[in-house]
């Protein structure tokens, strides 16, 4: 099931995102036809390289954790992923040194219904790297917890 603009989440569930409910701006297969289905380049200017979904959620502390497959090449990453709705948003930036899997984990208050937005942004110019989004799953979490608000795995 993929989360869409006009789609409104409910208090108690956990939902995966379909990676088609959200946008890449570089269009990527169009600018390199060798790169394997799903990987998003990172060479080039610094830039927003993937956003969405503008789910509606309801007021509560609501958990975004994403799986992510990051190349670094050989060059140092430097990488920012936010989750949120304008104009507050979680944010952790990240200097990305090895290739690997990593999870992203991000929590943000929701204080009334708003579109939530999840962005990945190449947050320096990089000579080489690529990255693949494997998973993105939300959760509504308990408000009580002293969860930290960001963190990288």
């Amino acid at each position: 099931m993929s989360a869409t603009a006009h789609d409104r989440v409910s208090d108690s569930e956990s939902r995966t995102l379909s990676l088609d409910s959200f946008s890449y701006p570089d269009q990527q297969k169009a600018s390199n036809p060798r790169l394997p289905a799903g990987e998003i380049e990172l060479t080039g200017k610094m830039r927003t390289v993937m956003h969405g979904p503008y789910a509606t959620l309801p007021p509560g502390r609501w958990t975004l954790t994403a799986q992510v497959i990051i190349d670094t090449r050989g060059t140092p990453l430097f990488l920012t992923f936010d989750w949120g709705a304008e104009p507050d948003f979680a944010r952790m930036m990240k200097r990305i040194d090895r290739s690997g899997v990593y999870q992203v984990t991000l929590a943000r208050d929701w204080l009334e219904p708003s579109r939530c937005e999840f962005r990945i942004l190449a947050s320096a110019a990089h000579f080489d790297g690529h990255l693949k989004v494997v998973d993105v799953t939300i959760m509504r979490e308990d408000t009580t917890s002293d969860q930290p608000l960001a963190h990288l795995v």
